[in-house]
């Protein structure tokens, strides 16, 4: 295991923050991680040689993504990340897209309920009027719907 990690170039830094703000890199010994900074897990104080400094804390995030040893941080990092889809609903940006995509098809189904139950009561009083059954309130409204000319 490698004391302190490899240099990460600065235009991979780039292309990460411009994939996804919120997004960081974590040495794991020997291997990178990809960490989403907004999800921390723990956070522990930094053991310096047996000393323990008093505001020196290490912060242990959500891990994404493993790279293998040895591989190189360039932009087949990110393509991979998009085609693993890393975008995740609860996270930031999609959360308000899926909600208002709910809420629409909540509204569509309730039109399609209303509007079943409404073929279903028009078919169900054509089957009373033939067989002479009256639908209280019904004759009401086709009197008052029609204009019969008195008044």
């Amino acid at each position: 295991m490698n004391a302190e990690p490899p240099a990460v170039p600065d235009s991979f830094i780039l292309k990460l923050n411009k994939f996804d703000p919120d997004l960081g890199i974590e040495w794991c010994g020997d291997h990178y991680c990809i960490v989403d900074e907004t999800k921390p897990i723990a956070r522990y104080k930094r053991d310096r040689g047996g000393l323990i400094i008093v505001d020196d804390y290490r912060t242990v995030y959500d891990r994404l993504f493993h790279l293998q040893v040895g591989r190189v941080l360039d932009g087949s990092v990110i393509d991979e990340m998009q085609f693993r889809d890393m975008n995740r609903f609860g996270d930031k940006k999609y959360a308000a897209q899926e909600l208002n995509r709910l809420a629409n098809k909540a509204e569509e189904d309730r039109q399609k309920e209303e509007a079943d139950f409404n073929d279903a009561t028009i078919s169900e009083i054509k089957t009373f009027k033939r067989f002479g059954v009256t639908v209280p309130g019904r004759a009401k409204e086709k009197q008052h719907g029609r204009n019969t000319g008195k008044k």
